[in-house]
């Protein structure tokens, strides 16, 4: 897990990486998108705009193996709950379609202010508090290096 204070922050600790450059340019058309619609740019990421209690389904850890989970709080407190996978128990088994997997069990809680973001490893599950009123934006950048030579 890497907390960044400001998106600035994380922009200057990612820049000139082409899978970063494409996450910054979804950060900048966030304004400009629809609440719980999925958005991608080519096969490297995708984003949406969602509230805190639509992201953990029936309050279970949500895990990745392919892509890094980035939260950012858009507009209000949110509440945060990270583990790392082995210490909790596995719920739903890994799924290649949707790149998750679900767990049980507890971790450690951070709150994220509005204009902060999380970025989350493939060895972390996280869960979200239940808040209807906080909104987030939620990225899911490749974990591989390299992107194909023509995109």
């Amino acid at each position: 897990m890497i907390l960044y204070p400001s998106i600035d922050l994380l922009q200057a600790a990612h820049q000139g990486v082409k899978k970063w450059n494409r996450a910054f340019l979804a950060i900048e058309n966030l304004d400009h998108i629809e609440e719980n619609r999925a958005y991608s740019i080519v096969d490297s990421l995708t984003y949406h705009k969602t509230t805190a209690d639509r992201h953990s389904p029936d309050d279970l850890f949500v895990g990745h193996r392919r892509y890094f989970e980035v939260i950012i709080a858009l507009d209000s407190n949110v509440t945060v709950e990270l583990a790392q996978k082995s210490d909790l128990t596995l719920h739903t088994p890994y799924s290649d379609l949707t790149d998750r997997e679900h767990f049980e069990g507890s971790g450690t809680s951070l709150t994220l202010a509005p204009g902060e973001a999380l970025v989350t490893e493939i060895d972390e599950a996280l869960r979200i508090s239940k808040d209807a009123h906080a909104h987030i934006a939620v990225l899911r950048i490749t974990v591989e290096g390299a992107s194909f030579h023509n995109k």
